[in-house]
C-alpha cells in the first residue's frame, strides 16, 4: 500500500523493504512487483517461465561519483552486478551475494535499508528458456574505489569504476541511467 513516503513492498511473510516513491514508472513497479509476488506460487523461482524477482546491486564509491559496472560477456552490455534469486525471497541477500561472486569484494555497505529501484525488463528468448519477465529489486552499496576486486565469473568481460554523469557513454538503457538520475536525488 502506498503511503506518504512510499510503498511497502512485502516479499514474504518475514521479509519486507520500503520503496520511495518519486515518479509514475516507480509507483508501476512497485504495484506490478507486488501484485506478481501476490499472485505467483514461486516468484523467486527461476523455473517460474513466465517471470521472476532478481535482485541487483548498484555499487558507487563514497563520493557518489563513480558506479561500479560488469561488461556483460553474452548481452555485451554494461550491467551493474546482479542475478537470480534462486528460491530466496531475501533479496537483500541476493544482490549481496551476487555482488561478492561476480566482483570478489567481501566489505560492502548497505546504504540504508530501502529498495533504491525496481524494474521490469522482458528477457528475450533463448536456447534455455522462453520469454520472460525479470522483476528486478536494486539496492545502493558503498564500496572504496581503493578495494581490490578480482572477476569470479566467465559472466563479465570487465569490470570498471565508471563516473555517473558519464554513464550514457557506456550504455542507453534507462534500466542502468535511473543510477545517474536517483543519485542526484541523495
Amino acid at each position: 500500500m502506498p503511503d506518504t513516503e512510499g510503498w511497502v513492498i512485502r516479499f514474504n511473510a518475514d521479509i519486507s523493504y520500503r520503496y520511495p516513491v518519486t515518479t509514475q514508472r516507480d509507483r508501476n513497479n512497485a504495484q506490478r512487483l507486488q501484485q506478481f509476488m501476490d499472485d505467483t506460487a514461486e516468484p523467486f523461482d527461476r523455473t517460474t517461465l513466465e517471470g521472476h524477482v532478481t535482485a541487483t546491486a548498484f555499487i558507487v564509491d563514497r563520493q557518489r561519483e563513480y558506479a561500479l559496472m560488469l561488461h556483460h560477456r553474452k548481452l555485451n552490455m554494461w550491467l551493474p552486478p546482479g542475478g537470480h534469486c534462486d528460491g530466496n525471497a531475501d533479496v537483500m541477500n541476493t544482490a549481496i551475494r551476487e555482488t561478492q561472486e561476480e566482483t570478489g569484494i567481501k566489505q560492502l555497505t548497505v546504504i540504508g535499508s530501502d529498495i533504491f529501484d525496481i524494474d521490469i525488463h522482458l528477457i528475450p528468448e533463448n536456447s534455455r528458456e522462453p520469454e520472460h519477465y525479470h522483476y528486478d529489486v536494486r539496492f545502493l552499496l558503498e564500496v572504496d574505489r581503493k578495494t581490490l576486486m578480482e572477476m569470479n565469473n566467465d559472466e563479465a568481460l570487465k569490470l570498471e569504476w565508471i563516473k555517473i554523469d558519464c554513464l550514457d557513454d557506456y550504455t542507453q538503457l534507462p534500466s542502468v541511467l535511473v543510477l545517474r538520475d536517483k543519485v542526484e536525488m541523495l
